[in-house]
């Protein structure tokens, strides 16, 4: 009898190298895997200036993975691939050539394009190919438990590996704000400079506005692996969109859904949290005792600055232990492990 294989899909693309957070989690989530004795079956994610010209590699590879996987193999796939979405389309009939032939598929996903408002026609085709599916938090998993027949697992949050603990750098002061700075994105930062001027804020990211007032905040751009050596904050925000009173609009309406990432690094940092009260991850928060669940910006500050440093040692305590479970990676093993039991 022929052994089950695991195999997990490594993606490479142009991302890897730049002060951006975005392949962090499929990078350490890919890696997880194979800690964990799941085999690599590398493709490539292309990101070229002709995006048409990505078609071909990504093509190729998917082709040679169908093609060599055997009956009840099984596949961990992250979705959407790391790739232009139309590049995905032409994925999908070699996906359904390994189903034809037994394979089973998990589907671990990191966005969903139907919560923000977008086209579900990714979702729906890559999910009906699922065998299993890994959600966010408790919440996704409802939200898709309304559209999808499948067996929907939790990840809970996502994990953050860290090359180098020993480089944390320790909680200094202020509130730690990373990510994207782009207005379209972060207004909430430019409005809290206007609103709060002395608000004890430290920004880090790309796409800052360097002639905002926020300027006096900013610590600059880093890779990911990098930033935590370079994060000072004695706690992370974690807040999106364009008001300082409440996450409004697309963005507040996805935080109430998904599991940021920023919420991970910031614990994978040692440092206690700030978020909004109606985020997803606002039960995370509260049930592991690691920060505050707020309303407003202005509420998360006040606290900062009454916080007892008693509170403040207890909280850290709970974020240095979640920390340690995130640059394990423990959520990941435990969700791909939950989805293996129920692939029997």
């Amino acid at each position: 009898m022929v052994p089950v294989t695991k195999y997990v899909i490594c993606e490479t693309n142009a991302l890897e190298h730049e002060n951006n957070a975005g392949p962090k989690a499929r990078i350490d989530i890919s890696q997880i895997a194979l800690s964990s004795g799941w085999k690599p079956l590398v493709v490539r994610s292309e990101f070229p200036q002709n995006r048409f010209s990505a078609f071909v590699p990504v093509f190729n590879d998917y082709a040679r993975i169908a093609h060599s996987l055997r009956r009840d193999d099984i596949l961990l796939l992250q979705f959407p691939l790391g790739t232009y979405l139309p590049v995905s389309i032409p994925v999908l009939p070699l996906l359904r050539l390994a189903k034809r032939k037994g394979v089973k598929i998990i589907e671990l996903i990191h966005d969903l394009d139907s919560i923000r408002g977008r086209s579900n026609y990714y979702e729906k085709h890559y999910f009906a190919l699922a065998d299993v599916l890994i959600a966010h938090n408790e919440r996704m998993k409802a939200y898709l438990e309304q559209r999808y027949d499948k067996p929907i697992v939790s990840l809970e949050i996502f994990d953050y590996l860290v090359p180098d603990p020993a480089a944390i750098h320790r909680p200094e002061s202020g509130i730690d704000i990373a990510g994207t700075l782009d207005p379209s994105k972060a207004k909430y930062v430019y409005k809290t400079a206007a609103e709060i001027p002395d608000a004890p804020l430290n920004l880090y990211g790309i796409k800052f506005v360097q002639s905002s007032p926020a300027r006096k905040w900013y610590r600059g751009e880093y890779a990911p692996d990098a930033l935590l050596a370079h994060l000072i904050g004695k706690f992370g925000l974690v807040w999106d969109g364009a008001s300082t009173e409440t996450c409004s609009g697309i963005y507040g309406k996805y935080l109430k859904y998904n599991d940021p990432h920023k919420l991970s690094l910031y614990l994978a940092s040692n440092k206690p949290i700030f978020i909004w009260d109606q985020a997803a991850e606002a039960d995370f928060v509260r049930e592991h005792h690691v920060g505050f669940t707020v309303p407003t910006i202005a509420d998360a500050i006040q606290k900062f600055h009454t916080l007892t440093s008693d509170e403040y040692s207890d909280l850290q305590n709970n974020a240095q232990a979640t920390g340690v479970r995130l640059r394990d990676g423990y959520y990941t093993r435990q969700a791909i492990g939950k989805s293996l039991e129920v692939l029997g």
